[in-house]
This record gives structure tokens, C-alpha cells and sequence, in this order.
């Protein structure tokens, strides 16, 4: 899916200024935020914000000493950020690398709001559009359309001007209502031009993208950036189209259609473990069936004996061979393209109690699998440890092995994510039950696990601790062993527990 970047937001306000360098504007976009006039000033942050900066509220904070520019610097600097959307009145040093756009100090008053709400709609049309084109273009492609056929689909559905082109200039394909000449010179592209290449020429601006057809010399798809409606409009169906093009292209010459099932389970491992080039993966992804921008996940097989491997084909139906592989390190992997496998893999590991079952958590596309098999990778390790008892085991749902979620960030910083979802959900899966049951019936279950804890397990501590007595005190903790499901007497239980306790209180103080 084509992502919102800031150069499509200055295409639909023009209220906004950009004070940027041109190679800028392709920045991804995630959402717009606001620096508040109080404490925390910013919300976490994860990448790809637009950062809105009165100046008001920077003299504002200043003045109360809560907090600086050169610390509100520091914090964004560290930050992948998208930009800064700042007012007139902004007389402060700018970050190094972040760059600025400028509004009025009116504008920001509903900035986030609006913004949000505009990259909401475009987003929700992007991906109407991503779909129905993608469902045209495969359905097409299944049914043995030629070049032609397929150049007429992407045009249509996606309404834009279409070109393919060698680089001679010579043209080799083109939609419907694309023109019949090359609207510009292609020593525009050899220059040494970094593609994506914009290229204005007097009537319009056309977006460039280089398509690599195995055992052939690099082909140039072509579009009208303003003929579909909207730039980012104009990427995705370029990106969509250049996609199966290039794999149509690449099954003519000395790429198989079809493959054979050893050389298919070869490049599904190479996929995985991110051996294939970017400028790859997209044609790799078509000779294989899948859509790279199609939310994915990998499972994993892994066994403390031998012959996993024919253990499992074995019991696997056929529909889901095509899906799987074997790693060099001996495990069995299989690419989930939604849920509809997962209920046959966890039956065929939790049948044969040498097996172990791991699943990664969901990645935005093919150009992230390499993260999702590391995640299952790592996993399954900890299983094979002893770390993890479940036969099944997954990277967003890790039920009494919470205390390893919150963990694992630490420990493998690249195939997991930091920030506090891990450790609120690790606070909600062991204590949720026992808050709502106070928060219902009036209870005190939650102060007297915290005295029972604090008194390390002992009774007659937590008793006198809590000034109640030792009778009421075993009602309370059957109660709490009831609703959690949890052995109080089990250290490791007892740990997660306390462990809980201090996040809802971290969560308290800084809320």
C-alpha cells in the first residue's frame, strides 16, 4: 500500500507552506500531534509524526520552567519525525534534519484534528482503491492477460495515465488514454537521477519508477501524477501496476510462472530471511502468488527431536505446502497471508508433544517478513529452552510468559518493539479480572494483593499489614487465585503479579 507523505499534504492544503528541501517531500506521514501547554507536552512518539508547534505554547512552557525548546530539540531530534508545523510567530532555532512548514497561527488552533481527519479519509481511499486494483490486476493476470490487457486494467480501475518505456525512449506498453509519445526526453532519467523521479514537462508532471524483468535491461513505468486524482494516488496505482508488470515481464524470459516446489520453497526462504534485494521483492513476491503490501505473518515449527520436518508435512494439508519452507537452521516456517491456517498448524503441534509452535506478530507487507521471522525465530529458541511450556506461542498474545513480552524488546531491540503496549497489557492480562470485580462490587482485591506481595507470601505479614484478619485474608486470596487463574504460591506467578502492580502505578503517576 502506497503510504501518505508530506509532499501529499501540502497538495491538499494550501494553507501550508513549505520551508523544506524538495527531496523532503516523500517523507512518510503517520499523523499529526500537537506540543501542549502542559505536561507531557508530546505523547509517545513512534515515527513519522507531524509535530504542530505554536509559538505561544513554547513561550508558554518556558515561562512556567516545565520545559525548553533546545529540550523539546533534543527529544525530537531523536525521533524519526516526519516535520514541524509551526506558525509566524516561530523565532526558534530549527531541528538539524527536520524540516518546517508554515502556517498561520489560526490554522493551528484544530491542526491535529483536521489533519488527522483528512489523512483518515485519504487513507480509507487509498486502500479502497489498492484493493480493487489489486483484485483487477490478479484476476486478470489468472486469466492470461497480455501486456495490453493488463495496461488497460490499471489504467481503468485506477483511472491514470500509463507508460512503459525502454531507455531509448521507445514505447513498449501504455493504458488507454496514456499519449502515444514519450511526453519527455528519457536523458532525464539517466542523468544518474535517484527514481522515484519526478519530471515536470509544459501540460503535466509524470512519475517515474525503474522495473527490473529478470535477465533483461532495466524497463521505466511511467504516470501522469495529476491524471488519477491525487499524488499519493498516483504512486499506488503506479507501484500496484509496476509490480505485475515486472512480474509479467520477468515470467516471459528466464523466471518460471510456475515453480517447481523445491525451487519455490527456496525463494520463500529467501524472502523470509530478507536475502532478496528491495528492488526485488516485488517481482520475487509476484512468481510466488503473494501481494507484498499484504499484512503478513510467519509461523514456525521447531522440535527438541529429530525429523521435524517429515513429522510435519506429513500431518499439514495440502493447501498449506505451498506456504511453507525450511530454514538452514533445520525449522519449518510457513508465511501466513491472514488467520485461515493458523487453527490447522496449532492442532498438528499440540497433537505431537515434541513440537512447538511460534507465530510472529502481524508485519505491514513483504519488505517487513524479515522481522516477523526473526520474532518467530527467537521464539522458538526460548521454547526450545524451557523458557516458554505452551506448545503454542505467540509474539502478541505470550499469556503467562507476559513477563518475557515486556522483556524481549530489551533483549532483541530489532524484531520487537519498544514502548509501554507490552507493559500495559502485561498490568491488563494479570490484573483486569480483579479491577473490574472492585470496580463492580466495591472490593478490595487489588490492595490486598499488593499487601499480600509486599509481605513476601506470608499470611500473617499480609494480615497485619492489611489489619484484617487471617480468615477474611485467605477469602480474599482464594478469590484473586479464582478470577486470575493464578497459583499464588508459584514464584514466577508471584513475580508478573508484583510486577503488574508497579506498572498500573507508574501508569497512575504519569498519566
Amino acid at each position: 500500500m502506497s503510504e501518505i507523505v508530506i509532499g501529499d499534504v501540502l497538495a491538499w492544503e494550501p494553507r501550508l507552506e513549505w520551508r523544506g528541501d524538495e527531496s523532503e517531500l516523500l517523507r512518510p506521514l503517520s499523523w499529526a500531534v500537537t506540543i501542549h501547554p502542559r505536561i507531557p507536552a508530546l505523547p509517545p512518539l513512534r515515527g513519522g509524526e507531524l509535530i504542530i508547534v505554536a509559538q505561544r505554547t513554547l513561550d508558554h512552557l518556558k515561562r512556567v520552567e516545565m520545559v525548553s525548546w533546545p529540550e523539546i530539540m533534543r527529544l525530537l531530534s531523536a525521533q524519526p519525525v516526519a516535520g514541524l508545523v509551526v506558525d509566524g510567530e516561530f523565532n526558534n532555532t530549527s531541528i538539524p534534519g527536520v524540516p518546517i512548514i508554515s502556517a498561520d497561527t489560526g490554522f493551528l488552533v484544530d491542526a491535529e484534528s483536521y489533519l488527522n481527519r483528512t489523512i483518515t479519509e485519504h487513507r480509507g481511499e487509498l486502500y479502497r482503491l489498492g484493493s480493487d486494483l489489486s483484485r483487477a490486476l490478479s484476476t486478470a493476470s489468472i486469466s492470461g492477460a497480455d501486456l495490453d490487457a493488463l495496461f488497460a486494467v490499471a489504467g481503468d480501475v485506477g483511472r491514470s495515465e500509463l507508460v512503459l518505456f525502454d531507455r531509448a525512449g521507445t514505447i513498449l506498453g501504455r493504458s488507454r488514454s496514456a499519449p502515444g509519445e514519450l511526453p519527455f526526453s528519457p536523458a532525464r532519467i539517466d542523468g544518474g537521477n535517484e527514481l522515484p523521479l519526478h519530471i515536470e514537462t509544459k501540460t503535466s508532471r509524470w512519475l517515474v519508477v525503474r522495473l527490473h524483468p529478470s535477465g533483461n535491461e532495466p524497463l521505466y513505468l511511467a504516470t501522469a501524477s495529476g491524471s488519477s486524482g491525487s499524488p499519493e494516488t498516483a504512486r499506488l496505482v503506479l507501484s500496484q501496476t509496476a509490480r505485475m508488470i515486472e512480474a509479467f515481464l520477468g515470467s516471459l524470459s528466464d523466471a518460471p510462472a510456475v515453480l517447481d516446489a523445491p525451487k519455490r520453497e527456496s525463494l520463500l526462504a529467501d524472502l523470509l530471511l530478507g536475502k532478496i534485494a528491495d528492488g526485488r521483492i516485488d517481482a520475487q513476491a509476484g512468481i510466488l502468488g503473494i501481494d507484498p503490501s499484504e499484512s503478513l505473518r510467519v509461523a514456525l515449527f521447531v522440535s527438541r527431536e529429530t525429523g521435524l520436518v517429515g513429522r510435519v508435512r506429513r500431518k499439514l494439508s495440502r493447501g498449506v505446502q505451498s506456504h511453507i519452507t525450511i530454514l538452514p537452521t533445520g525449522e519449518l516456517a510457513v508465511l501466513m497471508r491472514g488467520d485461515d491456517l493458523w487453527e490447522e498448524l496449532q492442532a498438528v503441534a499440540r497433537t505431537d508433544g515434541a513440537l512447538g509452535l511460534t507465530r510472529s506478530e502481524q508485519q505491514p507487507g513483504l519488505r517487513h517478513i524479515e522481522r516477523a521471522t526473526r520474532q518467530a525465530r527467537t521464539l522458538g529458541r526460548l521454547w526450545l529452552a524451557g523458557v516458554m511450556s505452551d506448545p503454542v506461542v505467540e509474539a502478541d498474545n505470550l499469556g503467562n510468559a507476559d513477563v518475557v513480552g515486556i522483556l524481549l524488546p530489551v533483549w532483541d531491540p530489532p524484531a520487537f518493539n519498544q514502548g509501554p503496549e507490552r507493559m500495559l497489557a502485561l498490568a491488563a492480562n494479570r490484573l483486569g479480572a480483579l479491577e473490574d470485580h472492585d470496580r463492580e462490587r466495591g472490593s478490595d482485591l487489588i490492595r490486598t494483593l499488593e499487601g499480600y506481595l509486599s509481605a513476601g507470601g506470608s499470611t500473617t505479614g499480609a494480615a497485619e499489614l492489611l489489619g484484617v484478619h487471617r480468615n477474611t485474608l485467605g477469602y480474599r486470596l482464594n478469590r484473586i487465585s479464582e478470577l486470575t487463574g493464578s497459583d499464588l504460591d508459584d514464584a514466577a506467578t508471584r513475580l508478573a503479579l508484583g510486577l503488574a502492580l508497579k506498572i498500573r502505578q507508574i501508569e497512575r503517576a504519569l498519566s
